[in-house]
């Protein structure tokens, strides 16, 4: 029985709001960001984008060693969808992306995505999304990392835009 008003509910509101005919209201979509407006749909940069999750989630997780994680969850949240457990991985997966493309390390833009190898003292290598300043972000924000103790670093830009 409960069931059926489960889904007897949501067919009877929209058979109600299909018949209707006044037009003194709209019903639109709820859209998680409230600047998003239908009217002016805006698109933002994927490297904005990226970078924007980055921060956030690197700022909501604060730890260290799990670079991969965050990184991987900041690039789900705007339809990048990397897999495996370490971060080396990163580099052949995003090779085959069309929305990236590999670039040297000198002129590091907003949204770049730094992929280090691995190392002796680095198993796992390194993943982290440029932000600007000579800010990194992973699992937590820092001072741009480069060299020092970890593999060849790789350089990923990524181009186009999506819908916020």
């Amino acid at each position: 029985m409960l069931k059926r008003l489960c889904f007897a509910a949501p067919v009877a509101l929209l058979l109600l709001l299909t018949t209707t005919q006044t037009t003194a209201f709209a019903v639109l979509p709820i859209h998680p960001n409230p600047a998003y407006s239908q009217r002016n749909a805006s698109y933002v940069s994927l490297a904005d984008a990226i970078a924007n999750r980055a921060r956030v989630q690197a700022e909501s997780m604060s730890s260290v060693g799990f670079c991969y994680r965050g990184v991987k969850r900041a690039l789900n949240r705007v339809g990048v969808c990397l897999n495996g457990s370490a971060a080396y991985l990163a580099k052949s997966q995003l090779c085959k992306d069309p929305r990236f493309c590999m670039v040297p390390l000198k002129g590091l833009r907003k949204g770049d995505i730094l992929v280090h190898g691995r190392s002796r003292a680095h198993p796992y290598g390194h993943i982290a999304v440029y932000l600007g300043d000579n800010l990194e972000a992973s699992d937590h924000v820092q001072k741009l990392v480069l060299g020092g103790r970890y593999g060849a670093t790789c350089v990923f830009r990524p181009h186009g835009k999506i819908e916020p």
